[in-house]
């Protein structure tokens, strides 16, 4: 019922329309304007300091101006760079007002900077019309793609399907990484659901899916629950005519399994591809019952996923898309007089790309990995995990110099590095003062591009600023800079009193406990990302532990549920009883909630598929939903349940601390754990990304794993699980040889299993036999 429900989260209400005023009071203006007009006109300002946040920054400026400036919670953290020389007091600041989104408010004998509600309102409601503007160009040139394909007919059905067959068909898996990428040539046609689905956009309408938060799952349905939104006026056509196109599609579609199996059946393959289709268990005969489209915002990007069922419940098509924002080429660079960076900045530019990883936003992308668990006949399982932090390539430590600025970000600004350095000498070099607000969003982009390629001052102020999504503008001698989108520049900001705290750790235990990063993941708004200054930093300082740590930062739920445990709470998960969601704080709900319905895996569902057919070798579909009855938003229609309850396990084993000397990476290793990296060091191929590290020394450790089993309903769980490792760095350090005996002899039997099942696999793509264990 109802009535038994929790009420909805924030993300999940229904958005209504709001009538902005936007206005500043008038008082505050006539005393603004009157205070600033005060300042002695002529007053010359010479101020050049590295990039900072404003907290840091105003006192030195105070001193420069002759008066005290200020700033309030809202402005504090903003990254200003400032480079004047004998500037009027009054023109620098209504520059740092403009490049801040904030206003000056006179306050004793100086000023504050402050961002008010309504700039905030302003700056978010130009985000949102750019935001619609963008996706209005990506959605049209989608739908004239469509336009421009022959109508679909028995013999359109045919090369759709013959070009979906291709793809397992070719597909090889190289040596050296055990990962390929095969981008299928366009077959001159599409399969239906990328017909379908920019219609189905096209008819929801560009400014709804503009509203669509960055890291939201928003679903359309045909019948929407409250969880859901409504699709389109046109969407039963366009589904009518996508179910009618799909049944041909998969009438002429065959999927030989043995050529889509590239290790020959002798294990698993996960196929990413939007072109693939799978039979389907439903009868179209009956009827549309039932249609979603699940819409997930990455970026700038949105990954949709199209499942139609019958009547029944049971999916008759299926399907998805990439939209992507229409690209501009870049622009060719001058190359004449580049800007030069210091010594520092051009090391840290070597270290950016350690783990970051993306799959591309072609629908015809295909990348094949081995799956995590290799099943033998033997009486144990073999447990063999190839990903990204299981291998840190070759990287080299980093220079005591560059890791002092690294580990106190608070003092030293990331900023201060190839964006700081970078504008400054391009005002020195066009003889402007410059004002600028740098925002973390650019910081990658920025960064890669000075340190990579010649950039010339105006290559910066036209082109690689633009395209690293700033704001540049030069007029009368002043150069200013600015995020483009003003208010995601601010929310996108990363802790710097939060992260220097946890580098600082990091750096002297190698590893990271959960209390160690929870009060990161709770005083930081967005989450942590790869690209992104915290990703980027904790990589830096240890790779393969930095690694371990964005697991739980990127998607930082359930440790900041974790960290928000109240005493009673702890004393039940103590005494192994559960905890009712009646019993969770309002704030534990809102983060359950925003995870349960915005995460990439979502709820378990038990649910019995007697039509489903059964496969020895089947791939697996990223993004694909096995039908409308295992949907999140269909099963819990009107968000969590008010009578769901938290079972809390704890399990603790033993394991190690590896040290690799060479890069000072380190990770927590159990039997299994261990015993995967040392068959990936006999077989390279085997390593997913990059080189599998090898580990010189160890100290003993444990490790506790702590399970949240959220029972939402009686067939409905959602699971998630913590690693907090427990080192004795006080003890002395062993090889493998002087690690305890019992310990020692899981690792080897679990070694000698995976040889055993993995022996025989071939992943070197050459046809030819594999090399000997």
């Amino acid at each position: 019922m109802k009535g038994n429900r929790l009420p909805l989260p924030s993300f999940a209400r229904a958005s209504r329309p709001v009538c902005l005023i936007i206005a500043m009071p008038l008082l505050t203006a006539i005393l603004l304007c009157t205070a600033l007009t005060k300042l002695p006109p002529d007053a010359g300002v010479t101020f050049d300091a590295p990039a900072s946040r404003a907290k840091v920054l105003f006192p030195q400026l105070s001193k420069a101006m002759g008066f005290a400036l200020d700033t309030s919670p809202q402005t504090e953290d903003e990254v200003l760079l400032i480079h004047v020389k004998d500037v009027p007091a009054k023109d620098l600041m209504d520059r740092i007002a403009k490049v801040a989104n904030a206003e000056w408010r006179p306050e004793g004998s100086g000023y504050r900077l402050i961002r008010t509600p309504q700039l905030t309102k302003q700056a978010t409601s130009r985000e949102l019309e750019d935001r619609r503007a963008e996706l209005k160009d990506a959605v049209d040139a989608a739908v004239d793609r469509v336009k421009g394909l022959p109508a679909w007919s028995a013999s359109e059905a045919q090369k759709a399907a013959k070009g979906a067959e291709g793809i397992p068909a070719n597909i090889k898996i190289s040596g050296g990484g055990g990962i390929s990428f095969i981008s299928q040539p366009s077959s001159g046609t599409s399969s239906p659901a990328e017909r379908a689905i920019p219609a189905l956009l096209a008819d929801i309408g560009t400014s709804k899916l503009a509203s669509l938060a960055p890291g939201t799952r928003t679903v359309f349905a045909l019948q929407p629950t409250p969880m859901q939104r409504a699709l389109g006026g046109s969407s039963p056509r366009i589904l009518r005519e996508f179910i009618a196109q799909q049944r041909q599609f998969l009438e002429a579609y065959s999927l030989d399994h043995k050529s889509s199996d590239p290790s020959n059946g002798k294990t698993n393959v996960m196929v990413f591809s939007s072109a693939m289709a799978e039979p389907a268990p439903g009868n179209p005969d009956l009827g549309i019952g039932q249609a979603i489209l699940v819409i997930k915002r990455d970026g700038s990007s949105l990954s949709t996923h199209l499942t139609v069922a019958d009547t029944n419940g049971e999916t008759i098509g299926s399907g998805a898309y990439t939209l992507d924002p229409v690209a501009k080429p870049p622009a060719k660079l001058s190359g004449i007089d580049p800007i030069s960076i210091s010594p520092l900045s051009k090391e840290l530019s070597k270290n950016l790309d350690g783990g970051i990883f993306s799959f591309g936003g072609s629908t015809r992308m295909v990348s094949v990995v081995m799956s995590s668990t290799v099943s033998v006949s033997s009486e144990e399982p073999v447990s063999f995990t190839l990903s990204s932090d299981d291998a840190a390539g070759k990287k080299s430590k980093v220079s005591s110099a560059l890791l002092e600025r690294i580990l106190h970000p608070e003092k030293f600004d990331p900023e201060s590095f190839v964006p700081g350095e970078a504008f400054a000498s391009a005002a020195n070099a066009l003889s402007e003062n410059l004002v600028a607000d740098l925002p973390d969003t650019s910081f990658y982009t920025l960064t890669k591009r000075v340190a990579d390629e010649k950039v010339s001052p105006h290559d910066l102020v036209e082109i690689v600023g633009p395209e690293a999504g700033l704001a540049v503008q030069e007029n009368a001698g002043w150069l200013t800079v600015c995020a483009r989108h003003q208010a995601t520049g601010t929310q996108n900001r990363v802790s710097r009193e939060y992260l220097g705290p946890m580098l600082r750790t990091l750096d002297s235990t190698r590893i990271l406990r959960l209390d160690d990063m929870a009060p990161f993941a709770v005083r930081q708004e967005k989450p942590a990302s790869m690209g992104d200054i915290d990703g980027i930093y904790l990589q830096i300082v240890n790779h393969t532990a930095g690694q371990k740590a964005m697991n739980y930062l990127s998607g930082p739920w359930t440790l900041r549920f974790y960290a928000a445990l109240t005493p009673a709470e702890k004393s039940a998960v103590q005494a192994g009883q559960p905890i009712s969601f009646t019993d969770l704080t309002s704030q534990q709900v809102d983060w359950l909630s925003y995870d349960v319905f915005n995460s990439e895996d979502g709820p378990t569902v038990q649910q019995p598929r007697p039509n489903r057919r059964s496969r020895v070798v089947s791939p697996l579909f990223f993004g694909r939903n096995d039908s409308v009855l295992s949907e999140r938003t269909q099963i819990l229609p009107d968000g969590l349940p008010h009578d769901g309850r938290l079972v809390f396990r704890i399990r603790s084993e033993n394991a190690v601390l590896g040290i690799e000397n060479s890069t000072g990476n380190s990770a927590i290793l159990t039997a299994s754990r261990l015993a995967s990296q040392m068959y990936q060091a006999e077989r390279p191929e085997f390593a997913t990304f990059g080189q599998a590290p090898k580990y010189d020394i160890f100290h003993y450790a444990k490790e506790s794993t702590y399970t949240f089993e959220f029972q939402l309903l009686p067939r409905v769980t959602f699971t998630r699980s913590l690693d907090d490792p427990f080192i004795d760095l006080q003890g002395p350090a062993a090889t493998f040889q002087g690690l305890p005996q019992d310990f020692q002899d899981q690792v080897n039997r679990q070694l000698s299993r995976l040889r055993s099942s993995l022996g025989k696999v071939n992943l070197n793509g050459d046809g030819g036999a594999a090399p000997p264990p």
